[in-house]
């Protein structure tokens, strides 16, 4: 999955070259998905690895990169909320349709059928998207990295083949 996502997100620059593009990552490492489950050994270290790719081809400037590392829920939110923030921000400032924006959030860690688990908690997939449509992005790309996250995507009708 690591791969074909940065293809994906690099491929997205070529759709428009005469518009400016500005990209930003929310990108998050979990070992901790609660006392029943093992801590994994890699959910960190794969967010970490996947931020340096953003950073050093993908198009993120350093500044609109944020890494949450063992978030509680709390965390996972005031991430989202500064995410937001820094894009209304910039398309506040640049003005209308002055560049194309997109977002990347991904998450590397526990998951079960309803969401995310962050320790002893749990962020519901359709919080998720609730949050992604909120951000004001061209593009909003969300990259799961977790067991059962396919859940995710059947929120809007998708299906397993």
């Amino acid at each position: 999955m690591f791969p074909l996502s940065c293809l994906l997100v690099l491929a997205a620059n070529a759709v428009d070259a005469d518009t400016p593009l500005q990209r930003y990552t929310l990108i998050v490492g979990a070992n901790n998905g609660g006392a029943d489950r093992p801590v994994l050994k890699y959910g960190v270290s794969d967010a970490e690895r996947f931020a340096r790719v953003m950073v050093d081809l993908g198009g993120v400037s350093p500044e609109h990169n944020i890494i949450l590392k063992q978030p509680k829920l709390r965390d996972l939110l005031d991430g989202l909320d500064l995410l937001t923030r820094r894009v209304a921000d910039a398309a506040r400032l640049a003005g209308p349709g002055a560049a194309r924006t997109e977002v990347i959030v991904y998450y590397s860690g526990h998951a079960d059928e309803k969401g995310l688990l962050l320790g002893e908690d749990r962020f519901s997939y359709v919080s998720l998207r609730d949050r992604l449509d909120q951000i004001p992005a061209d593009v909003r790309i969300a990259v799961l990295d977790a067991c059962a996250s396919g859940a995710f995507t059947r929120l809007k009708g998708g299906a397993a083949r």
